[in-house]
């Protein structure tokens, strides 16, 4: 048996794989055991009671932008670091295949003294066929706070499995 803290683990998806310490290429169960790590107690809650829908909508990928940019142009210039003038960062999320009309939720947080507090958040209605979904965050009338952030986006199905994309937030360019 071996015991993680939950907080040592940022949200995402994990694979656990016994193998004989001796030769690590011997396993010692034939499959890999996967497992995630949610935002919160009631995102568990909702796929363990299965009340979420049994959709098919996965979230492939999660990339940032600077919001002001096309974001057509985030394909070739994603972005983990942005200055504090910036005005809107975008999350952009790549869908698979979306067969029936669904929901995404984006949460935003800041890491607050070692623990990410949620800043913002949203749930994201998708229509069937949708392939890609962008949620910003906006600075409003001041500019964003300097330090460690991380958006969290997953699709609100029973099946899902949340990404997470960390970035920083620095001095204002010059």
């Amino acid at each position: 048996q071996v015991q993680l803290p939950v907080e040592a683990l940022p949200v995402g998806v994990y694979s656990v794989k016994l193998s004989d310490l001796e030769d690590s290429e011997i396993e010692i169960v034939d499959n890999s055991t996967r497992f995630s790590v949610w935002p919160t107690a009631e995102d568990i809650s909702s796929r363990i009671d299965e009340s979420l829908a049994d959709e098919t909508i996965k979230v492939n990928r999660l990339k940032l932008c600077d919001g002001t940019d096309d974001a057509d142009d985030c394909v070739t210039q994603e972005v983990t670091e942005f200055p504090s003038d910036i005005g809107i960062i975008d999350a952009i999320a790549t869908l698979g295949s979306t067969s029936s009309n669904g929901k995404v939720k984006y949460t935003w947080r800041l890491n607050i003294d070692g623990t990410f507090v949620e800043v913002t958040g949203d749930t994201v209605d998708i229509e069937q066929g949708t392939d890609k979904v962008i949620y910003s965050l906006s600075s409003g009338d001041e500019p964003f706070p300097e330090g460690e952030y991380e958006v969290i986006v997953f699709a609100e199905t029973n099946t899902a499995q949340p990404l997470r994309q960390s970035f920083t937030i620095g001095p204002a360019a010059t």
